[in-house]
């Protein structure tokens, strides 16, 4: 739609640097728009999204906005009639001066109630998101120069919890929040992730001991009952994982997407090495096992340290680590992102212990701090997923 009016092609993005050209109707405005009590009115009939990527990498802002003030300007829809109502004819009292400076001075004193909540959001914001935070709500009080009071901040919608950071364009907050769906894929997928992965664990811990039929200790070879219990939950913790890393993905602000896309990467080759593994131990190696039918798949037992799929195994944990190295470059706040940061960093620097100890088998002792590490990552992201903030937008209620 932004080329429509504008006659100009949009720049290709999906974040805060939007670029098109002013639309005629704002030309127009310019020169005639004195005439009026509005320079300009834009109407709608569906809540748009003004953040995020709608159109094969270009930004929602140019599906969505068919006015556009300047080039970086978009002007969003109304599409509240009783927000337009109002606007055009006053709330029940009446449309003179003396009416409208009422309603604005009540529209400041709400705003400066508000204010308490959002400084004690920036306390857990860095400084660069602190800021943007302030311009917003800046960007709220005050409207520009030229614009009649009935155009005056008259409605805004709170996104107090989001993670990525609030881009201004000439007094317009786009706030680019997770979607309902993406956050409650992150957080399910999360909680999977985690009781898959402790699953996992307490079945190791079950074969280390000698639980489950083999000599135990950690260099002994599975028993088809030890790989069942071991390999399932790992199966499934692999596209659970995966979905961790792409939810944070939409989770990230557009300067952090180049990290958590090396982390939807890293997940990826995880995610296929594994179940390309363990898919094949749980259903050809498991039963030719517990059958006694061994000839002809030696290359295939999964041996600790001394086998082909072992090290195919430990290859993709290498990826995860990794994918969880970059993962955690999206999460600056304060708080539980601190905690998911410090967590995902901490599995991150895994990497080592785990790739090597084909030829140090002691390092798996090290490695074994996954155990920590990565459950404890998983359960942090999902309590960041059920904090997160739902798509909104803080800009004014109306359009220049």
């Amino acid at each position: 739609m932004a080329p429509w009016l504008t006659g100009v092609h949009p720049k290709k993005t999906q974040g805060a640097d939007i670029q098109a050209g002013a639309s005629v109707d704002q030309i127009a405005a310019k020169e005639i728009g004195n005439l009026s009590q509005f320079p300009s009115l834009e109407l709608g009939l569906e809540d748009n999204r003004m953040a995020g990527g709608c159109d094969s990498g270009y930004s929602c802002a140019y599906s969505n906005t068919i006015s556009w003030r300047s080039p970086s300007t978009p002007l969003p829809p109304e599409i509240n009639p009783q927000a337009l109502f109002e606007r055009l004819f006053g709330d029940g009292e009446t449309t003179g001066p003396a009416a409208r400076a009422r309603q604005a001075k009540q529209d400041r004193s709400v705003l400066d109630f508000v204010r308490a909540d959002a400084d004690r959001l920036g306390k857990g914001l860095g400084a660069g998101d602190k800021q943007k935070l302030s311009e917003c709500l800046e960007s709220v009080r005050e409207p520009p120069a030229g614009i009649p009071p009935a155009m005056a901040p008259g409605r805004y919608t709170q996104a107090m919890e989001g993670i990525g950071p609030v881009p201004i364009r000439n007094g317009y907050a786009m706030v680019p929040q997770i979607s309902p769906a993406a956050k409650k894929v992150g957080f399910w997928s999360a909680v999977l992730a985690t009781v898959f992965s402790v699953a996992y664990i307490i079945g190791q811990l079950a074969e280390w001991l000698g639980w489950l039929g083999s000599g135990g200790g950690h260099e002994s070879a599975s028993t088809p009952l030890g790989l069942v219990v071991l390999l399932t939950p790992s199966l499934f913790l692999g596209p659970s994982f995966l979905l961790v890393a792409v939810s944070i993905h939409e989770l990230a602000s557009s300067d952090r997407k180049i990290w958590s896309h090396a982390a939807v990467v890293f997940a990826t080759v995880y995610t296929v090495l594994i179940s390309i593994n363990y898919f094949v131990q749980l259903t050809w190696v498991t039963p030719r096992l517990a059958a006694g039918r061994t000839e002809g798949i030696e290359q295939f037992l999964f041996v600790p340290f001394d086998s082909f799929l072992y090290a195919v195994d430990i290859l993709g944990y290498s990826f995860m680590s990794l994918a969880t190295l970059f993962a955690a470059m999206v999460f600056t706040g304060t708080g539980v992102q601190r905690v998911a940061r410090w967590f995902l960093i901490s599995n991150g620097l895994l990497l080592p212990f785990i790739a090597l100890q084909m030829y140090w088998h002691w390092l798996i002792w090290v490695a074994a701090m996954w155990a920590v590490t990565f459950p404890c990552s998983t359960w942090s992201v999902a309590v960041v997923f059920r904090r997160a903030a739902t798509t909104a937008t803080c800009s004014r209620a109306s359009g220049g």
